[in-house]
């Protein structure tokens, strides 16, 4: 007698009610590792942060290096995530060997850990393409290698008929768009010339 009346409502309800409801069980499980973490020794507690960093992160670059695909995304998603965990593990031991104890340091690097991991966050990439490209000059060849797996993807949805015109609107968009660039820029060379020139 139930059901009838009670199916619509929880049908309704089901998006935004189990989003809730897993919200509030996944914090519940955060608060609990979090204490768990937080009342280790400083010894487990580094030993903690440096096996999160590297033991799931080494299998999965082993799988992503011997799958037998040629897409590469994991690949890069791992290169990209060691690069970075490198990065945050050299800013530890910096922090351990030259400034000593630092409250909080464990929870703040297994915290920024698992940044860099989960697919969630794509923190590796985010720091990878805005700390570590950017210190080594790299980002053409960063932006030519993504041209190339969008020109990729491209070919590999559209259908064969339509590649040629598809390429040629592509690359039509990129000189219209480095066209205005030039533009702006041409123009606000010269507003400011004028506007230092009338001062």
């Amino acid at each position: 007698y139930v059901v009838p009346i009670v199916a619509p409502i929880a049908k309704a309800a089901e998006g935004w009610l189990t989003t809730l409801a897993l919200t509030l069980i996944n914090a519940s499980h955060l608060w609990f590792v979090v204490f768990f973490f937080m009342a280790l020794p400083t010894v487990l507690k580094r030993f903690a942060v440096i096996a999160t960093g590297t033991v799931y992160p080494v299998l999965a670059t082993i799988v992503a290096i011997s799958a037998d695909t040629d897409v590469g995304l994991a690949d890069d998603k791992w290169l990209t995530y060691w690069s970075a965990f490198s990065l945050l593990y050299l800013g530890m031991i910096s922090a351990e060997r030259f400034v000593g104890k630092v409250p909080g340091l464990y929870t703040l690097c297994l915290a920024v850990t698992l940044y860099l991991m989960l697919p969630i966050f794509d923190g590796s990439d985010a720091v990878f393409r805005s700390i570590l490209v950017p210190l080594f000059r790299q980002r053409e060849s960063l932006l030519l290698k993504d041209a190339k797996k969008l020109a990729k993807n491209m070919v590999l949805q559209l259908p064969k008929d339509r590649h040629s015109e598809a390429g040629q609107a592509a690359a039509a968009a990129f000189l219209e768009e480095a066209k205005k660039l030039d533009a702006e820029q041409a123009g606000g060379g010269t507003s400011s010339a004028a506007a230092a020139t009338s001062q």
